[in-house]
């Protein structure tokens, strides 16, 4: 055979060879990182409308330490819910009238802006036209920030190693007004990317696995 022809089957080879064994060694770290360092996230329901909706595909870091404001995973019962963080271990909150004070401190919630215009206007009934059930119960509300009893006007004192998590769908949201605090081993996850569709493609892949 022609050794110039040797030579370029040779390297066409080593080619394959090369990217075969990138392919492999990526797969190989994309797992590892994949079931230590962060995860993927489908959301489901509309308990974190508008911040995040029903089919939204999510990044999620599992070193982290967790900070008021953030979006988190957490462990409730046997699912995996995504919400906000409200409260941190010895805070004490309290609404007066869908406004949030930590500390005596009145705290910024822009975040529920279009929600709450909305609520003021027809109690979401525009929004929510996709559930009879929602627009039922959001007409029955007094405020957009309820507790489970229906008060505007609650207080709560949080424990060491407790956290308070709300959605910001306050009117549908099952959350630390209804199940109690979370402790940290039941936080899983920051979300560091959200709203990405691309993601869906990853998401799809590692359900198979």
């Amino acid at each position: 055979m022609n050794p110039a022809i040797l030579a370029a089957n040779k390297k066409q080879g080593r080619g394959k060879f090369d990217f075969t064994n990138f392919l492999l060694l990526f797969s190989i770290l994309f797992i590892i990182t994949r079931v230590f360092f962060w995860g993927t996230y489908k959301v489901e329901g509309h308990s974190m409308d508008p911040t995040l909706k029903g089919g939204n595909y999510l990044v999620s870091i599992n070193y982290f330490t967790p900070e008021r404001g953030d979006l988190v995973t957490a462990k409730e019962d046997d699912r995996v819910i995504i919400k906000r963080i409200i409260g941190l271990p010895n805070d004490t909150i309290e609404f007066k009238n869908d406004k949030l004070y930590i500390n005596e401190v009145e705290q910024d919630e822009s975040y529920l802006n279009t929600f709450k215009e909305a609520f003021t206007k027809d109690r979401l009934h525009e929004i929510y036209s996709y559930n009879e059930n929602y627009q039922i119960r959001a007409a029955q509300m007094t405020h957009f920030t309820l507790d489970n009893e229906g008060r505007s006007e609650f207080k709560i004192t949080l424990k060491d190693n407790e956290y308070y998590l709300l959605g910001d769908n306050r009117p549908v949201s099952k959350d630390s007004r209804e199940v109690g605090a979370f402790t940290r081993n039941q936080i899983t996850g920051k979300v560091i990317i959200k709203n990405i569709v691309i993601l869906k493609r990853f998401w799809l892949f590692w359900i198979k696995q």
